[in-house]
């Protein structure tokens, strides 16, 4: 399931304990916000359980952008000799890396997008909600005026008028940012979702790759019997991987970014 999926998932709707509509329409007017209703035009509240978006957030602090940081933050300079600056690991591990380093990327897209967009849109909401909820009883009770003045004499009150025209205004141009508010969100997910689809295939390959690279030589088991830095010297790189427990790492990401 991909992060779009569970959004939609858990997208829930509710139907409001007051109408949301009048029967009465006059010049399209509508209490509904535009464009943020159901496929069965419910008012609704989004309500999005981000849950999951917070978890791969958070594993996602302690993935390593390179083989060097990998090294370096799992203690694994133990196997190389001390001083040493440069490694080189195999294509499939700087692959690996290199898309541990996007995944990073899109957890700063969280941080920095999708959650203070998500607040705005929550903070608009309410107000809208508000606003209907004060209003509502106002704006009917106008319509209600005006439809036994069209009834009676085809005549209305122009100020009567400008007073809904006014509410509902208020409500239009809300209605409006939380659309934009939406959008981005979604915008957002779909660049977001798009970029982990293809991290998660870069990253099974990788692991593949790895899989078939990480297998110790007959001559590589006898010296790793005792594995100090001049014995594993040559393939130290891949002890590394071994130890470290790449496999280990890139399944626990996998899973918690799939979710």
């Amino acid at each position: 399931m991909t992060y779009l999926d569970y959004i939609n998932q858990h997208t829930t709707f509710f139907t409001s304990s007051v109408p949301y509509h009048c029967e009465l329409v006059m010049s399209n007017i509508t209490l509904q916000p535009i464009g943020l209703v159901d496929a069965s035009k419910r008012y609704w509240a989004q309500r999005i359980d981000t849950t999951a978006m917070l978890r791969f957030k958070n594993i996602t602090y302690a993935l390593p952008p390179d083989f060097t940081s990998y090294i370096e933050f799992d203690g694994g300079s133990q196997y190389f000799p001390r001083g040493t600056m440069t490694y080189h690991p195999p294509a499939a591990a700087t692959t690996l890396f290199a898309n541990y380093g996007t995944i990073t990327d899109l957890r700063v897209k969280f941080e920095q997008d999708v959650f203070p967009t998500y607040a705005r849109l929550r903070e608009i909401f309410h107000t809208y909600a508000t606003e209907a909820h004060d209003h509502y009883d106002q704006v009917l009770n106008i319509l209600g005026i005006l439809r036994a003045s069209i009834v009676a004499t085809n005549t209305h009150s122009a100020a009567d008028l400008e007073t809904l025209r006014t509410l509902v205004d208020a409500r239009v141009d809300l209605s409006s940012r939380m659309k934009d508010n939406a959008n981005s969100i979604v915008d957002s997910l779909q660049k977001i979702n798009s970029s982990l689809s293809a991290c998660i295939k870069n990253i099974n390959q990788s692991v593949a790759d790895l899989d078939v690279f990480c297998v110790f030589t007959a001559d590589e088991k006898k010296r790793i019997e005792n594995p100090d830095t001049i014995n594993i010297s040559g393939f130290a790189e891949k002890y590394a991987l071994v130890q470290l427990g790449y496999k280990v790492r890139v399944l626990r990401c996998y899973w918690r970014a799939d979710e």
